[in-house]
């Protein structure tokens, strides 16, 4: 059986999907609020965090965004600013953690999933499903699996392509030798899930 299987998607923004667009608002909101609350703890007694209100921030950015890699060089004078801190490189060491484990799960299942469950499905939707026009396939798919007659289509000259882009079909059942054909041929164009019978 040959079924359609959805694209993955666009691989250039994968680093993005492990988190929804709202986990990453609230990381963002976060970062903010503790970049806040270092600079308001720190700016009046440590000279790092003091100066022109310029230098004030972009110190006050730069600790935060480099405690995310745990680099953060300015040196920390208030005991309150500490357990900010390290509340912060927790939520820090959690959210790496949850990245890192969704990412990898993501890149290592397969990506390609097939558009339709199985043959139960396709029977009880009343899907239509092609097979070749010359083949035992039909009287099988008809008398031993149960499809309808008139869910059966027969393909005439190997036109499962044109059938599954223009959704004529659900699936294409096909003997072996030219389930392999039309597997090197559909390479360039549509993408298969394949399942034996």
């Amino acid at each position: 059986m040959i079924v359609p299987a959805k694209p993955e998607g666009s691989a250039a923004w994968m680093f993005l999907n492990p988190f929804t667009w709202e986990m990453w608002a609230v990381t963002g909101a976060i970062m903010l609020y503790t970049m806040l609350i270092i600079w308001f703890l720190e700016h009046p007694f440590n000279p790092e965090f003091g100066g022109p209100w310029k230098n004030q921030i972009g110190t006050t950015v730069w600790f935060t965004f480099s405690s995310l890699f745990f680099a953060h060089r300015e040196k920390i004078n208030s005991n309150l600013t500490r357990v900010v801190v390290v509340v912060w490189l927790f939520v820090v060491w959690i959210l790496t953690s949850s990245y890192t484990a969704s990412l990898s799960s993501m890149l290592t299942v397969q990506r390609m999933q097939p558009v339709e469950k199985d043959i139960e499905w396709l029977k009880s939707s009343n899907s239509k499903v092609g097979c070749d026009n010359d083949s035992f396939v039909r009287n099988y798919l008809e008398h031993v699996i149960g499809f309808k007659p008139d869910n059966i289509l027969t393909v005439p000259n190997d036109n499962y392509t044109g059938l599954f882009e223009s959704k004529s079909i659900t699936a294409a059942f096909l003997e072996l030798p030219y389930k392999e054909s039309f597997h090197q041929r559909a390479l360039q164009g549509i993408h298969c899930h394949h399942t034996y019978l």
